[in-house]
């Protein structure tokens, strides 16, 4: 099945399942265009983005097929070419598998903007611990490590006046976009239990 939401670009349609394939369809015509292994079931939706240079799509997977003890225990999160399925970058999150919860990506991924429009941002779940997660901002053209910040949580973040926000689990940090760092936090009487919008 699938459990996030269809990308659309002109006539084309993209989706990845339980089963770990990123499928891509044409939406006149029904017919399927390309599919490329991911690996991994996804539960988050994929971010599009059209530029100079192409169009592309930002995924991410969660660890439910590879079960633990097998050898890859990584989240990968790709840039990959929406109209030929070919991988432009890839980087790997070492994640726990902890059944019947996965751990991966659970949250869209945020393309930044402004002072950060050559970012695109990450949530992983479950990497050190199973109450931890990584923010993970990586360079948009190569999948280079721009930073990476450990805080307790699940839900994607939001870019809002000169900073990223994220709601954690002691509260809604203010994070500086060009590193992670937190700047502020607001304290929460409990976990969030819903993303921002």
């Amino acid at each position: 099945g699938i459990e996030s939401s269809a990308v659309a670009y002109r006539n084309l349609m993209f989706a990845s399942d339980n089963d770990g394939n990123l499928i891509c369809w044409d939406a006149n015509t029904m017919a399927v265009v390309w599919v490329r292994d991911i690996g991994d079931d996804s539960d988050a939706s994929m971010v599009l983005e059209e530029t100079a240079d192409g169009v592309f799509l930002y995924h991410g997977n969660t660890l439910d097929k590879r079960k633990p003890g097998s050898a890859e225990q990584v989240t990968n999160l790709r840039k990959i070419n929406a109209l030929t399925g070919q991988l432009v970058w890839e980087y790997n999150v070492p994640t726990i598998n902890d059944q019947p919860n996965n751990g991966g990506l659970l949250g869209t991924p945020l393309l930044g903007t402004g002072e950060i429009s050559d970012l695109i941002i990450f949530n992983v779940s479950k990497t050190s611990s199973l109450r931890e997660g990584d923010m993970v901002a990586l360079d948009r053209k190569t999948g280079v490590d721009a930073w990476t910040r450990d805080l307790d949580v699940v839900w994607p973040p939001v870019v809002s006046e000169g900073g990223v926000f994220v709601a954690a689990r002691d509260g809604i940090h203010r994070l500086d976009p060009e590193t992670g760092h937190t700047q502020q936090v607001a304290p929460l009487p409990a976990p969030p239990t819903a993303p921002m919008t």
